[in-house]
Parts: C-alpha cells; sequence; structure tokens
C-alpha cells in the first residue's frame, strides 16, 4: 500500500534533494572529486528507492486494471444486447453470451467466424465496409431471424468503428485469433419492442386521425403558453401552419388587447395552482388570424396531467358565421316586424303563424291574438268565389300571387290592399307555409279612381269640342270643294269624288250624322267606312293639288294670288 499518489512522491524528493546538495557541497569545503562521489552515492540510494516505489505502483495498476477487465467482462457478458468484436477482415475476435441463444452456438465459439457467415442469408460486408471506410457509425439495420429454437424475431443491428482498439485483447473472451481490431456489431432484440412500437404507432395513428380530422381546432399548450400540437382544423381556422404555430406562445392566436391578461393568467396558474377557465363549458372570445383579422371563437379548455408537466388542451370553433347568421335574423327579424308593409306567415291552410306591428297598424286586429285564426278573419265579401279560387290555385302550384285586395278593418271599414304573397318550401321541395307582404293602398285607390272619373269626363268633353270643330271644318271646305267644281268645271268629276271620300271619313268618325246629313243604313255606313279605310286623305289632297295645277295657270305659276287665298286651298 503506497500512502502517496506519484505526484507527491516525486515531489518529495525533489524537495529533499534541492535541499541536500547545497549541505554536501558545504560539507566537502569545494573538493569537486569528493562532491561528485557522494551524488553518486546518493543518486543510487534514490533511484533505488524510486525504482521499488514505481514498481509498486505498476503492480496497483496491473491489479486496478485486472479488476476492471473482470467487471467489464462481467458487464459485457451481462448485457441484454449481442456485442461482437469483428476484425479488420471481418472476422469474430469475440462475443457476448447474448448470442449463445441467438445463434445456436457459446459465444466462444464464434471466434474466427466470417461476417458473412454470422448471419447466413443476409449480407452486411456492404455496411461493414462503408463503416470502415468513412469511420461513421451504422445503425437501425433491421433483421428478421429464426433463433435455435425456432422462434421469430426482430433484430436490429448496429456497427460501428473502434478506434485505437488495434492491440486490445476483447472483453469477454479467454483468446482470440490473431487481427487487428477494427467494428463492433451491436445486436439487439427489439421484437418485443417493435410490437409495443407498432401498437403505440397504431393508437398513435387512430388518435391523430381523430384529432386532424375534426371539425374544431384542437390546440395543446404547457404551462407557459407554449404551442406543443395544432392539428389541421386549427391551421385551417387561424391561417398558420402547424410547424409555424408550434413552439411559439399561444397569444400569436389572440388579438393584442388579451395577450398580456392571458401571460398574467398563466403566471398566476403556474402559482396558484387555479384555472378558472378549464371546464366542458365554452365561452366566447376573439381570435386573431394570421393575415390580422379578429374573429369570434368559442373556446373550451381542459387540463392534462402528465408525470412532468400539465398541458391544456383547448378546443376552438370559428363562430364567424354563426354570429353573422344571428346578426342576419336578428336585423332580418327587426327589419320585419318594424318595417311599414304588413308581414303575414300562415300554414298551408292560411292560419296566422306570424303577423308583425304593421298588420296591427292596418288591420286593427291584436297581432298577437291574431296568431291562431285564419288570414279570412280580415275578409270583406267584395271578392267573389272565382277570385279567390284563382289565388289559391297560385300559390299552392308553387307560384307568387300578386292582387289587390278589397278587406275589412276590426271597425268595419273597407280598405284596399296591394298583396304578394310567396310560397315557402322546406329541405324536400313541399311548400309548407305562405308569406304575404301588404300595403295599405286605399288612398292611392281612391285617388287614382277619382282621377280616372275626372279625366274621363274631360276627355268626354274634349271629344265632344274636337267633333264639333272637325265638324265645322269639314263643313267649310265642303262648301268650298262645291263652289270650285262651279267655277271649274272640268274637273267638278274629280272635286265631286273628294266631296264622297269626306263624308265618308267623317261617317266613320261619327261627324257626318252631325254635320246635318242624318244617319244612313248600316250597310251604306259599313260600305262608306271600307272606302274610308282604303282611302289614304293625304294622297287624295296630293292629287287635287296636281290636277288643280294642270287646269289652272295661276295656281301653276303660285303668283296672282294672295298668301291668304293660297292658304285656303
Amino acid at each position: 500500500h503506497v500512502g502517496l499518489e506519484p505526484k507527491w512522491y516525486l515531489g518529495a524528493y525533489r524537495k529533499y534533494l534541492t535541499g541536500l546538495l547545497p549541505q554536501i557541497l558545504a560539507l566537502f569545503d569545494g573538493d569537486s572529486a569528493q562532491v561528485l562521489r557522494a551524488i553518486q552515492a546518493l543518486m543510487k540510494v534514490v533511484f533505488l528507492d524510486m525504482g521499488l516505489a514505481l514498481e509498486t505502483y505498476f503492480h496497483l495498476d496491473r491489479q486496478a486494471i485486472a479488476v476492471l477487465r473482470d467487471y467489464a467482462q462481467c458487464i459485457v457478458c451481462s448485457v441484454p444486447s449481442g456485442l461482437v468484436v469483428l476484425s479488420k477482415e471481418f472476422q469474430v475476435l469475440s462475443a457476448n453470451r447474448f448470442m449463445d441463444g441467438l445463434l445456436g452456438s457459446t459465444h466462444q465459439g464464434l471466434a474466427g467466424t466470417h461476417l458473412k457467415d454470422l448471419f447466413p442469408g443476409y449480407d452486411l460486408l456492404p455496411y461493414a465496409r462503408d463503416v470502415l471506410r468513412t469511420g461513421q457509425m451504422t445503425s437501425g439495420v433491421a433483421l428478421p431471424w429464426t433463433d435455435a429454437k425456432a422462434m421469430q424475431r426482430r433484430l436490429e443491428l448496429t456497427l460501428s468503428p473502434m478506434v485505437g482498439a488495434a492491440n486490445a485483447k476483447p472483453a469477454g473472451c479467454e483468446a482470440r485469433p490473431t487481427g487487428e481490431v477494427g467494428l463492433l456489431l451491436i445486436v439487439e432484440d427489439v421484437t418485443e419492442k417493435e410490437s409495443l412500437r407498432a401498437a403505440r404507432r397504431r393508437a398513435d395513428a387512430h388518435v391523430r386521425s381523430i384529432v386532424e380530422n375534426v371539425a374544431d381546432g384542437i390546440i395543446t399548450i404547457d404551462e407557459y403558453g407554449n404551442v406543443e400540437s395544432f392539428n389541421r382544423a386549427a391551421e385551417r381556422i387561424f391561417g398558420y401552419c402547424a410547424s409555424e404555430a408550434i413552439g411559439q406562445n399561444v397569444n400569436l392566436l389572440m388579438p393584442q388587447s388579451y395577450r398580456s391578461r392571458h401571460d398574467q393568467y398563466l403566471a398566476d396558474f403556474r402559482q396558484s395552482g387555479r384555472a378558472d377557465c378549464l371546464g366542458a363549458m365554452g365561452r366566447e372570445v376573439q381570435g386573431q388570424r394570421k393575415d390580422g383579422t379578429v374573429f369570434p371563437i368559442d373556446l373550451r379548455v381542459s387540463q392534462l396531467p402528465l408525470e412532468d408537466k400539465r398541458l391544456f388542451i383547448g378546443v376552438v370553433r370559428d363562430v364567424s358565421e354563426r354570429k353573422r347568421r344571428e346578426l342576419e335574423l336578428t336585423q332580418l327579424a327587426s327589419a320585419v316586424q318594424q318595417a311599414a308593409d304588413m308581414v303575414v306567415i300562415t300554414d298551408r291552410d292560411g292560419v296566422i303563424e306570424y303577423a308583425n306591428q304593421a298588420f296591427e297598424e292596418i288591420t286593427g286586429h291584436d297581432r298577437l291574438r291574431a296568431v291562431g285564426r285564419r288570414l279570412s278573419m280580415i275578409k270583406s265579401g267584395r271578392h267573389g268565389k272565382r277570385f279567390y279560387e284563382h289565388v289559391w290555385n297560385t300559390i299552392l302550384g308553387g307560384r307568387v300571387c300578386r292582387e289587390v285586395f278589397v278587406n275589412r278593418k276590426k271597425d268595419g271599414s273597407i280598405y284596399y290592399e296591394e298583396k304578394t304573397i310567396s310560397p315557402l318550401r322546406d329541405e324536400h321541395g313541399r311548400i309548407t307555409h305562405f308569406i304575404s307582404s301588404a300595403r295599405d293602398v286605399t288612398d292611392r285607390t281612391l285617388a287614382e279612381q277619382e282621377r280616372v272619373a275626372r279625366e274621363t269626363a274631360h276627355r268626354d268633353l274634349l271629344v265632344r269640342e274636337v267633333h264639333h270643330r272637325i265638324k265645322n271644318h269639314l263643313q267649310g271646305l265642303t262648301g268650298l270643294l262645291r263652289q270650285h267644281s262651279t267655277r271649274h268645271p272640268e274637273i267638278a268629276e274629280l272635286l265631286q269624288a273628294v266631296i264622297s271620300q269626306i263624308h265618308s271619313m267623317a261617317m266613320v268618325h261619327g261627324l257626318q250624322g252631325a254635320a246635318g246629313h242624318g244617319r244612313r243604313h248600316p250597310v251604306a255606313r259599313r260600305r262608306a267606312e271600307e272606302r274610308a279605310e282604303s282611302t289614304d286623305a293625304n294622297a287624295v289632297v296630293r292629287s287635287f293639288r296636281r290636277d288643280r295645277r294642270s287646269v289652272d295657270p295661276h295656281a301653276r305659276m303660285g303668283c296672282g294670288r294672295s298668301r291668304a287665298h293660297r292658304r285656303r286651298y
């Protein structure tokens, strides 16, 4: 047993000699021969003592190395994996006991076996050569194998270079063939592990499939708010890819006003362990998409305690569409309720299910008490059976009916309403209800009737006046033509034809009788109408002017008469 480490022993000798040499020089008073002999004798004693000490140290090291070798051998043989040391020629130098049951022979008997014969049917030489060439370990080489007991196993091989082990004796064997150590082959039996892995993969795939295909976004975060999972629905809702969101703080998905409050909430939870937001009941909060859009979401948070940490699972549902529909329905209900037009919804039999405020204002009936009664409660009796049959046939046929109804108010007064009735269908296309919108047009209808009466009276008066004036003008024209016929006998026949045509037109327009010629027989009147219809008055006048110019030199030259005289013709 040596009490000091070698460095302390050598240090003590250095200090001793450093103090002794000056004393030797002083003892022999500078006699160099005496000093040299003294130093030589001293060195013999020192080196003998140091040699004995070093031998003691070496002996102890050899004992420690032997203990370590035995310990390593025990460890190597107890490892639940196969360890095979290969030379650079790919021959087995040593192997541990794990290989006994695997290959059907003792591990000592494997010494000298070539790698290609170690696992018949599987060529591992390309992997071994690649490891020697690159110096890089190769792992995960799968190998289906049938052991000595005919049991199916799944092995996983790892080949690793053994650097600096050229002359080392592999642990776990008493002797080894000559050869330079090159590779370490590690053989693991992963049959049970692979079975568990497969089961876990199936379970993970099943859970992942469920999580990825649910319509709601599922996000898990740790106690510090860092996102750990982000499913496909969450990607669709927020616009972030899972790779962009995972690892980020969940406040990335919140508007700026929510972020500081959420961070403080998590800090309070880590201190107190209380989480007020947990539970099956959801709450409506605001989310923020990748493009900065803020939108409403329904959020449900639950806690998942694990061995080393806690996770929070957030189930997120985008309620933008639902909020939009709710707003539309609210606005629609408000618009219908406050509309100036009367809106009534009935079933197929005409029983009122809804009536807006305008119904009460127009008809005088309470709209709530009207529910459950038939719309015929406001009938006035002014329309016949055929009118209502037309209305029902139209709307039951799926068409829109637009009519003006004359109905009766609660106080008995009559009013006019312009109504549109539309059928409402269910998802199968069947008519289930009718919706009618109507406006009170009583004032407009009465005003229209009064206007029509005034216009009719005015038109009759105007027609009589026009007829009277036309009759007078025709009588004057006829008189002038007769005078002209007397003055110009050569065109008398033509002028007489013109006078006959004028009489025919006057009779057609109801002017002949008023002109003093009396009523004709219906047959004669019809023939005159036919002649008038075939006569173009403009053509007659043009013919008359043309014939007159041919016989009247003044008319032909356009001179000798006053403009007023010419205008008469």
